[in-house]
């Protein structure tokens, strides 16, 4: 790996493509808060690790478009920062477009919409995403940016090096289908040469997603086994589905691994 820039970035809000008018991303944080154990027979401070936690922050461009790849204001059906949700949201920041790029994911709470006009005349928001439902910042690879299926499709794979044994966790953007059922799967491969060849089999299904295809988005767990080799999948009978998909493949000691 070699240093690189910041150009070609993507941010998915639970099955939106507002990349367009993300400004900047002012921040991509993870923490963990150590707790202080230190004994009476000890000469210096122990610390065992506590909570853990994760935060997205961007700026946006006014865009009150009416349109699925805009992060739209008032009055538009895609309206999604301004309704600021109490439920959770998915989002995923791409370093790139290409597979096998890093991915940062977060469950998180929007928790506000705040905007200024500045000097210069732009009309600018500002939106925070904070770690919700258990889950911290994670980091995983791009299995697939934005892409659509016209019918099931397997996509090609990439090769994390070796198997590994405590589990992954899938994340998917869905932003539109045109017909029919999607099954939304993540595959594993232990003998793959490419990324297309040798016997795969269903690592991670996603929950399916049927008519009224309204954009959404997933995080789904897996404990075991995980082979060398992954790849974005989609079965049924359907057409014209629009996705991008990751994976985060858990590590010993990880926060969450089984």
């Amino acid at each position: 790996m070699a240093k690189s820039s910041g150009l070609g970035m993507r941010l998915y809000l639970q099955g939106l493509d507002i990349s367009g008018d993300v400004g900047a991303i002012n921040s991509i944080h993870a923490s963990m808060a150590p707790l202080e154990v230190t004994g009476i027979d000890k000469s210096a401070v122990e610390r065992i690790i506590g909570r853990h936690d994760g935060e997205i922050t961007f700026n946006v461009w006014f865009n009150d478009a009416a349109a699925a790849n805009r992060a739209a204001s008032a009055g538009s059906s895609f309206f999604v920062l301004s309704a600021l949700p109490t439920t959770n949201v998915l989002a995923l920041v791409l370093k790139g477009t290409t597979r096998g790029d890093t991915v940062w994911a977060i469950t998180a709470k929007q928790v506000n919409y705040d905007w200024s006009r500045n000097a210069d005349g732009s009309l600018q928001g500002t939106v925070q995403l904070l770690g919700a439902a258990g889950f911290p910042l994670e980091n995983g690879k791009l299995l697939v940016a934005k892409t659509t299926h016209a019918s099931a499709t397997d996509e090609t794979g990439i090769n994390h090096g070796s198997q590994s044994t405590v589990g992954a966790v899938g994340f998917l953007q869905h932003f539109t289908a045109l017909t029919g059922t999607v099954e939304y799967d993540i595959e594993d491969s232990s003998d793959s040469t490419n990324g297309v060849d040798g016997i795969w089999a269903n690592l991670l299904p996603f929950v399916d997603v049927a008519t009224p295809y309204a954009a959404t988005a997933q995080r789904v767990a897996v404990n075991g086994t995980v082979e060398k080799w992954t790849r974005a999948s989609t079965n049924g009978t359907f057409t014209g589905a629009q996705f991008a998909m990751a994976l985060r493949r858990r590590g010993a000691g990880d926060y969450d691994a089984a």
